[in-house]
């Protein structure tokens, strides 16, 4: 019997059988959208085209997840270019906008973020995002210190947040500072993550 390699959006789903297949498109787990090629095959195919899979996937087979424009591979066997976090789309949909949806996007639906996230453009865009998003949490987390301080809380502790608010001049550099210190933890992370990712 033959085995079929299925995938959707650019995402290898594996191999598996023609009855596995047949099976998964009954239960919701395949989708006719989803692509498929097995030893023999030209090119890919969607899985309603594949002839083995026609009655599965009529009209009241399960209804496809949403697809994504980047990512997928197409039935001649090219990837089509990956769309994209909101955040690349920051033009049309607005800063702030493109940025709490990236946020809610890789916080609520991981599998759906790394599907869509590009693979190429350098590390110029996700660099600033982290800035933006690193910094206003150090400015925040700055002024929280700062406020728990005037009440008097943790005066007892050494705190190096603590010690600069009661500087003017340090609040100041402090800010300044923070996008600095966050680009430099970045790459030192990324470095260590990748010689992990290395070595493994």
């Amino acid at each position: 019997m033959a085995t079929f390699h299925i995938n959707r959006s650019g995402t290898n789903l594996g191999t598996f059988s023609e009855d596995e297949v047949r099976d998964g498109l009954r239960s919701g787990k395949f989708f006719g959208t989803d692509l498929g090629w097995r030893e023999g095959m030209a090119t890919w195919q969607l899985l309603a085209q594949i002839s083995e899979f026609a009655q599965e996937t009529g009209p009241g087979a399960a209804s496809p997840p949403p697809q994504f424009a980047g990512g997928a591979v197409t039935p001649g066997g090219t990837v089509v270019p990956r769309s994209g976090l909101p955040w690349d789309d920051r033009q049309q949909k607005g800063f702030f906008t493109a940025f709490i949806e990236t946020l809610q996007m890789v916080l609520t639906r991981p599998a759906e973020a790394f599907t869509v996230m590009k693979r190429e453009g350098g590390f110029g865009e996700p660099l600033v995002y982290a800035v933006v998003g690193g910094s206003v949490g150090a400015i925040v987390s700055f002024l929280f210190s700062l406020l728990l301080h005037s009440f008097g809380m943790f005066t007892d502790q050494r705190n190096p947040l603590g010690a600069m608010a009661g500087m003017g001049i340090g609040s100041i550099g402090f800010i300044i500072l923070a996008p600095l210190a966050i680009v430099i933890v970045l790459f030192i992370v990324a470095g260590i993550v990748h010689l992990c990712l290395m070595i493994v």
